[in-house]
């Protein structure tokens, strides 16, 4: 789809406006801290499995605060830490662990996909690039944004989304920016679609089915990118300020 995006004052001042709205929120102050300022990143697996485990758990979930999800994801000792899941048989392990829990879906398929991913990691040399990625990531954080850390972001991205099973487009972002690691490459999630959609600062409504289809997302992003770009703004605070805006 050859459109070409032109950024007009009304469509920067819409983004303006919403991250003065929000820059206040916990969630846009707590997204400075963990993905904007300039810090040190030690990779570690621990952490990267756990991320897995809770983009896993997230998709095609209805998460809140008071959410089966969330007060999982909270539980000290954590069950589907990476210390449990590699000494129990980890898809019935999985199963148990989520269906006695209650109120998790798809526990059946995070249990396939979190054996998959293990599996991968362990034994196709995935634990050495992913921590390649996460190095290359980490560098980046180090220092001030750049725009041109797109490439670096995206190429990340694409890897997760490649490579470990259960990620998209969109969940390939979440995990990393969860991580702390990017600032550019953002979860496109039907808040930040609907704002979108309702701000008309993008040249076509979008449709939140045709973003499971990587060429699709990635045009989108594109434009979010440029316009924030124009607009003074990185892309991860804009999701942020519209994340929270939504938040009750």
């Amino acid at each position: 789809m050859d459109i070409k995006l032109i950024a007009n004052k009304a469509d920067l001042n819409k983004i303006s406006e919403i991250i003065r709205k929000q820059e206040k929120h916990e969630i846009f102050v707590d997204t400075i801290e963990s993905n904007v300022k300039n810090l040190s990143i030690n990779f570690s697996k621990d952490y990267f499995w756990e991320t897995i485990v809770g983009c896993l758990l997230s998709t095609q979930q209805n998460v809140g605060q008071d959410r089966a999800v969330v007060k999982f994801s909270k539980l000290k000792p954590f069950p589907l830490c990476l210390e449990e899941c590699k000494k129990n048989d980890l898809r019935s392990y999985t199963e148990r662990v989520l269906s006695e829990f209650g109120g998790i879906r798809r526990y059946k398929i995070i249990g396939k996909e979190l054996e998959e991913n293990l599996k991968w990691l362990e034994e196709s040399n995935g634990w050495e690039q992913v921590s390649i990625r996460a190095k290359e990531l980490a560098e980046l954080r180090k220092r001030d944004p750049v725009f041109e850390d797109i490439k670096v972001e995206r190429m990340a991205s694409n890897f997760v989304d490649d490579n470990l099973r259960g990620f998209g487009p969109k969940q390939s972002r979440n995990f990393w920016q969860w991580m702390g690691y990017t600032r550019y490459e953002t979860p496109l999630d039907s808040r930040v679609t609907k704002w979108i959609n309702q701000s008309g600062i993008l040249p076509i409504k979008l449709a939140s089915n045709a973003l499971s289809d990587k060429d699709y997302y990635e045009m989108v992003l594109d434009w979010i990118q440029y316009i924030c770009k124009e607009a003074n703004v990185l892309p991860c605070l804009l999701d942020a300020a519209i994340f929270s805006s939504y938040e009750k």
